[in-house]
């Protein structure tokens, strides 16, 4: 291959925006690495480089200023207000900014490799977790110490004890988790590429402990079957039973598990939700502009003040009331074009895992953080270059 100019800038792009995504993907808080301006690199380089497209800029606009609207909302209100939890409010929605050179990437592909060393590093802590007992608490003490990055714990689903080990930026690694799967299914002939960085995913995935990233391992992996057994002519009348019937077992798993209220997380997910309807009964006026940014509210789930709590969505309409929808729009736009698309396979596989994301990353305090735009930024480089 030729070394051109256009081909060494593309390259760089590509580099520095996979470092970028790694750098997310390994410290979601920011407290490990502690590297600051991370942003202005691939920014700075992008800006000189290539030519932006103001197609979406629109959306980044209305996303700050729902921001900004919500930040104004609490002056105005007379709300207290925790300076530095405002201004994360600002940096959270940063790598949106990326969206103006989207067009110019295949992000899904470039967030593979971050994908696949996240999944190993998580993969490494387990097997040293379940190895000796000092190597546990010694990463266990570690992580408390930088925002718990990863949650290590031991918990019971449906009466069995399992070994867990939570990544934040899990929900960061789902279109890797399809990329993968769908490669897998639908190159066989080049199988060997794509085994390994499945398995790692996959077990990362399984032992993550959470109700939501192991059930989404097997939602994914349905995603990319289902396609091939709708194009099985008649034959599909006589599978179709047989999803229907795992779909059933899969809901019935779900529901279990969610409604098992003597399990820790969901006692304090039930916490958060009386906190939540007592807070907006005695303040309805939050649920029309918001409590504000910077803002914290007392959770029964914590037994203290928080800032945040794990139900993202409520958490949006706490902070920034009816101009969450101006957020909501921006994170929801690329299910216009995919939905056109649908009958493309790895189309369809995408809107379906970026539908599942939303919904895990819903209870997931990092949807609306650095981390969690990962996914939003690669769909829209996705649909950038269907339209």
């Amino acid at each position: 291959m030729t070394l051109t100019w256009p081909r060494l800038r593309q390259w760089g792009g590509n580099v520095l925006l996979s470092l970028f995504f790694l750098l997310l993907m390994l410290d979601p808080t920011g407290t490990i690495l502690n590297i600051r301006g991370k942003y202005f690199p691939v920014i700075a380089y992008n800006l000189i480089f290539f030519r932006p497209s103001f197609r979406f800029l629109p959306h980044v606009i209305l996303v700050y200023v729902a921001v900004t609207c919500s930040f104004i909302s609490v002056q105005l209100q007379g709300n207290s207000m925790d300076t530095e939890m405002a201004l994360l409010a600002f940096k959270a929605f940063a790598p949106l900014f990326l969206l103006l050179w989207a067009h110019h990437y295949d992000l899904v592909k470039l967030t593979l490799f971050p994908a696949v060393v996240t999944a190993l590093v998580v993969c490494l802590i387990y097997g040293f977790s379940t190895y000796d007992e000092s190597y546990k608490e010694a990463i266990y003490i570690f992580m408390e110490a930088h925002d718990e990055t990863v949650k290590m714990s031991h918990r019971y689903f449906l009466g069995v004890r399992v070994v867990a080990i939570y990544y934040k930026s899990f929900v960061a690694l789902s279109f890797a988790l399809f990329y993968f799967y769908y490669k897998l299914y639908n190159e066989p002939r080049r199988w060997y590429l794509y085994i390994l960085p499945a398995l790692i995913l996959t077990f990362a995935f399984l032992v993550s402990g959470t109700r939501a990233t192991v059930l989404l391992t097997f939602f994914v992996a349905g995603l990319v079957c289902y396609r091939s057994v709708s194009r099985m002519g008649r034959w599909r009348y006589a599978v179709y039973p047989a999803l229907a019937f795992f779909a059933i077992i899969f809901l019935a798993v779900f529901v279990a598990l969610a409604s098992e209220r003597t399990e820790a997380s969901n006692a304090i997910k039930y916490g958060h939700l009386v906190s939540f309807q007592d807070l907006f009964e005695h303040n309805p006026l939050y649920l029309l502009v918001g409590q504000g940014i910077g803002t914290s509210f007392y959770s029964v789930g914590f037994h203290r003040m928080t800032f945040t709590t794990e139900w993202s969505y409520l958490e949006l309409l706490r902070k920034y009331g009816l101009f969450s929808l101006f957020i909501l729009f921006t994170i929801l736009y690329p299910f216009k074009t995919m939905w056109r698309y649908r009958r493309d396979s790895y189309c369809f596989g995408l809107m379906g895992t970026y539908f599942a994301y939303l919904l895990v990353a819903g209870t997931n305090p990092l949807l609306f953080a650095s981390s969690g735009m990962i996914i939003t930024i690669c769909a829209y480089s996705y649909i950038s270059k269907m339209t």
